[in-house]
């Protein structure tokens, strides 16, 4: 099994809750140490969430719908629209493949792949 040294775990560490910036300043001045930083810091990136940005309407009358809930596969991310029936949702990248549910008690259950992230803002159609 690989044992990763505790230095370089903290360097990990660093570079993604501190930023690479303020790391790389006191590291020493090599092009080496500098790729090395910039290479074990681009799988924290790829991790990082999306935002998901939408709005829901009634599909016949166009009108914002209040208080839906917009949720990611079957688990427990998710938010609800405002008065405006927008919202606004973070998605991590291990659920950018799932499917997109959204859901209001009196309209039919909207179940859609999620687009492509980071996306427009998406308008959602619920019918009764």
């Amino acid at each position: 099994m690989l044992r990763w040294p505790k230095h370089l775990i903290l360097l990990i560490w660093s570079l993604v809750t501190k930023g690479a910036c303020r790391i790389l300043r006191s590291a020493p001045r090599s092009g080496l140490w500098y790729g090395l930083c910039c290479l074990l810091a681009l799988p924290a990136r790829a991790q990082e969430s999306q935002v998901l940005r939408g709005r829901v309407l009634d599909a016949d009358t166009h009108q914002p719908i209040p208080n839906a809930q917009i949720g990611v596969g079957s688990n427990r991310l998710g938010t609800s629209t405002n008065t405006d029936g927008r919202f606004v949702l973070r998605v991590p990248a291990a659920y950018q493949d799932s499917q997109l549910e959204v859901a209001l008690l009196g309209y039919r259950p909207y179940r859609r792949p999620l687009p492509p992230l980071p996306a427009a803002e998406l308008l959602i159609e619920l019918h009764l």
